[in-house]
């Protein structure tokens, strides 16, 4: 899965889109998917009142898409 394949199912499954983010954006709350300029490694992230926390480190966007979709379902 990518991150539009992702965003595709998450929409499916009733996550509204305020919950995460599939780019480099930051945002105050929520998850985040994006891929570190000096790794090349795929990060998850939650962000909470603008603080990371490092929730996974994948070698592949696929990897990471899976960890990230997962974690939200989860999360609900």
């Amino acid at each position: 899965m990518n991150r539009l394949r992702m965003a595709e199912l998450l929409q499916s499954a009733g996550v509204p889109a305020s919950w995460y983010s599939l780019d480099e954006s930051w945002r105050e709350y929520g998850f985040r998917i994006w891929r570190s300029r000096h790794t090349g490694r795929w990060l998850v992230q939650y962000m909470e009142r603008g603080e990371a926390t490092l929730l996974g480190e994948f070698e592949t966007e696929e990897e990471a898409c899976e960890g990230m979709y997962r974690l939200i379902l989860e999360s609900r």
